[in-house]
Formats: structure tokens, C-alpha cells, sequence
């Protein structure tokens, strides 16, 4: 069916507003990657931890890896934190959290993956780290006696550090199979 001329729109304006439609497409629809407790300050560069994902982080922040028995283990080290790091079969799932008062549990999506966030206060502190905070993402890859879990646990002093930390894990992006 043909459209009268009088009723279309001049050739340059129809491509204007196709490009415009287009580009607020582009943003409505674009992939984004969970942001949790905050924006992610433009500084924080991307750190690769082995090959198994990669988040942004504080500037200064490094990751350590260490001789595991029957999995990968490693630290992560910025300002205000260490945050260790087990990836296994048999990586912590959080299932004893007696040692912790006011705890809270809560999912949490995690490059693609439905994680657990735990947080709470340390019954006994050690040192004036008081707050705790760990993350468990099941299954991140198969593996063998068993699937491959992440796990990620920090004991830091202000609550403003466990914040610090979860706004890193909705940065993570798994690289396994990628």
C-alpha cells in the first residue's frame, strides 16, 4: 500500500527519529550487570581473579592466590578489607551462622547467577572487626566430585566496609566458559 505523499515525513526527519527510537531502545534493553547497595565509582578498575571472573574494585586493591588443598584459594586486599576466596566443590555455603548476631540472608543476582549474601555482627570480634559479610554462588561451572561453588568471606570493621563490599560483588562477571 502507498502512503499519499503529504502524510510522510521528510526523509532526513524520518532517519532522525528512527535513530533516536533506535538509541532509546539501545538503553532500555542494554545487558547490565547487578549494581547492589550503590553506584560503582567510575575509578575502581576491573581485576581479573585467575580465570575464574573478574569485579571492579578500589584502586590499590590486588588479588593474592594461595596453595589450596581441593579447591582455589585467594585474597583479595584493597583499602579497609581482605576478603578471602574459596572456589571448589566443597566451598562454605553459610550453613552454621551461629558464631554471628543480627543476621541477615538474602539473594542476590551475581554475573547471571543467584548468589547468597550473608551478613552479620560477630558474637566474639576479634581485633574490632565486628561486621561480617560472605557471599556463595553455587555451581558457577561443573567440576568434579562436583559442581564448582565460589565462595567469599570478609570480616572488616565498619559497616561502611561491608557496604563497600557488596557494591564489588555486583561487578563480578564469571569468565568460566567464556
Amino acid at each position: 500500500m502507498r502512503v499519499p505523499p503529504h502524510t510522510k515525513a521528510p526523509h532526513g526527519l524520518r532517519r532522525a527519529l528512527l535513530i533516536a527510537v533506535a538509541g532509546v531502545g539501545g538503553l532500555v534493553t542494554w545487558p547490565a550487570r547487578a549494581r547492589a547497595d550503590g553506584e560503582v565509582p567510575v575509578n575502581w578498575p576491573e581485576l581479573a581473579v585467575e580465570r575464574i571472573f573478574t569485579l571492579r574494585a578500589p584502586p590499590g586493591t590486588r588479588f593474592v592466590s594461595r596453595t589450596g588443598v581441593d579447591s582455589r584459594v585467594g585474597t583479595i586486599v584493597g583499602p579497609g578489607f581482605t576478603l578471602e576466596l574459596d572456589y571448589g566443590a566443597y566451598s562454605d555455603r553459610f550453613d552454621d551462622l551461629t558464631p554471628y548476631d543480627q543476621v541477615s540472608a538474602s539473594a542476590i543476582d551475581i554475573g547471571g547467577k543467584v548468589g547468597r549474601l550473608v551478613r552479620g555482627r560477630h558474637k566474639k570480634p576479634a581485633g574490632g572487626n565486628d561486621y561480617f559479610i560472605g557471599l556463595y554462588v553455587p555451581a558457577v561451572a561443573p567440576g568434579t566430585p562436583g559442581p564448582l561453588s565460589l565462595t567469599l568471606t570478609a570480616t572488616v570493621r565498619r559497616r561502611a566496609s561491608a557496604d563497600l563490599l557488596v557494591r564489588m560483588f555486583g561487578t563480578i562477571y564469571f569468565r568460566i566458559g567464556a
